[in-house]
C-alpha cells in the first residue's frame, strides 16, 4: 500500500513506497546514499514525514556544504569516489538549470575526479592540482 502526504517543505505530494513489504519499492531508495558520508542530521531537523525528491535533494547539496568547509579536496574526492558512476545525474545535487543552461555542482566535479580544465564555476580543484 502506497501511502501520501504532503512534502513538509513545499506541501507537494509525496507518495512514498517504503510501506509496501520491500523497502525498494520507494522512488527515495533509488537516489546515492548519502548518508554514508553525511554528517547526522540534528535532532530538531529530524521528522518521520517524507520530502519530495526536490526538497530532498536540495537537502543533501546543502549538507555537502558542511563537508567542503571540513574536508580537504583530496578527502572529498575520495569520499564522492564511490558515487561516480550511480545513475543519471539529478538535478540540484550534480546540477542546477539557471538561464537555460546545465551548472555543475562541485559534487558533480568531485565525483568526476579531476579539473576538465574549462574553467567551471563551481571547481573544487585549485590551480595546485591542475
Amino acid at each position: 500500500m502506497l501511502s501520501a502526504s504532503p512534502c513538509p517543505q513545499c506541501k507537494e505530494v509525496v507518495v512514498c513506497g517504503a510501506a509496501r513489504a520491500s523497502e525498494q519499492a520507494c522512488w527515495c531508495m533509488q537516489l546515492p546514499p548519502l548518508s554514508r558520508i553525511l554528517p547526522p542530521l540534528p535532532a530538531a531537523e529530524v521528522s518521520d514525514q517524507c520530502l519530495c525528491q526536490t526538497c530532498l535533494l536540495k537537502r543533501q547539496s546543502e549538507r555537502l556544504k558542511q563537508l567542503y568547509r571540513t574536508h580537504s579536496t583530496a578527502q572529498l574526492v575520495d569520499l564522492a569516489q564511490p558515487f561516480r558512476d550511480q545513475g543519471p545525474l539529478l538535478e540540484w545535487l550534480d546540477f542546477t538549470i539557471e538561464n537555460g543552461y546545465h551548472v555543475f555542482s562541485r559534487w558533480f566535479h568531485l565525483k568526476r575526479g579531476q579539473c576538465c580544465g574549462n574553467g567551471c564555476r563551481h571547481c573544487p580543484y585549485d590551480e595546485s592540482s591542475k
